[in-house]
């Protein structure tokens, strides 16, 4: 299977579990999607995929909107021209960032109840530049996130995770939208991940600490590094009341360790990641 197929089957694979969640009642009501690029037509028709879903009339769990009823008639072409009663899109003024009076009577309309769909969806694109907007924005986004009414959902969308402001960050399910590795920056060469492996997980000695962008790099993988146990905490802890008590503290002191592990990495430059550590930590050694 060619990576662009296999991208294509893992954003299937999403759908389906999202479309599944909200079937079992699990779905967040904040969702913060990121994509590589905003403008990447991958990224923009997945997050319009779930749009249609969450407000079709005759929704599938294996198939999402049925793009056969009044509602996804409604919900055709370029999400701009929608013009949904249940739909509402809120995209910044180029970069400067969102008008508050626009957050504000996006806010008010999004209260009110749903009229032609079982839910209500907000869309509020480059959720990244809601820090160049200023507090009050900020306030009216979380007002709204925070006191959701029945069945109203937020999307929030973003190709720069780490600049999304935490507060928002923290109230929201975090989703990656799989893209095919040709996309962006993104390489498949792995010459770096063989010289990490060959030199047994210590700092490969091509990455420079001389270089004038290693700090602000290395600052922004730790950030990642930490959405990604943020991300994989929500979902976890979703399950957490259907699982054996054992089952739990097992995955518990997994997140104490990844808690303590992704803390100490901040203390160092040049180290190895040391995963050796952590193999012991846990009993088990992987096979190389």
């Amino acid at each position: 299977m060619d990576k662009d197929s296999t991208s294509s089957s893992l954003r299937t694979e999403l759908a389906s579990a999202l479309y599944a969640a909200h079937r079992r009642g699990k779905l967040g009501h904040a969702m913060l999607f990121l994509s590589r690029s905003e403008k990447n037509l991958d990224g923009t028709t997945f997050v319009d995929q779930i749009n249609r879903y969450l407000l079709c009339l005759s929704p599938q769990v294996s198939t999402g909107a049925c793009l056969k009823c009044e509602s996804c008639r409604l919900l055709q072409g370029e999400r701009s021209t929608w013009a949904h009663p249940d739909f509402f899109l809120l995209r910044p003024e180029a970069l400067k960032g969102f008008a508050v009076e626009d957050l504000r009577q996006f806010q008010h309309s999004f209260s009110l109840r749903h009229s032609l769909s079982n839910n209500r969806v907000c869309l509020l694109e480059s959720a990244h530049l809601l820090s160049a907007t200023g507090a009050q924005a900020a306030n009216a986004l979380l007002k709204l996130i925070e006191e959701p009414r029945p069945h109203s959902f937020s999307i929030l969308s973003t190709d720069q995770m780490a600049s999304v402001l935490p507060t928002i960050r923290s109230r929201c399910q975090h989703f990656r939208i799989p893209m095919k590795l040709e996309d962006a920056s993104v390489t498949s060469d792995h010459s770096l991940l063989n010289e990490w492996l060959h030199r047994g997980g210590a700092f490969p000695q091509s990455l420079s600490m001389d270089n004038d962008s290693y700090f602000e790099e290395r600052e922004e993988a730790f950030q990642a590094l930490r959405l990604l146990y943020d991300s994989l905490w929500l979902g976890v802890r979703e399950e957490l009341g259907t699982w054996s008590r054992l089952k739990v503290f097992f995955v518990l002191e997994f997140f104490k360790a990844f808690e303590i592990y992704i803390r100490s990495l901040k203390f160092y430059a040049s180290a190895g990641l040391g995963w050796t550590d952590l193999r012991v930590k846990f009993g088990k050694c992987p096979s190389s």
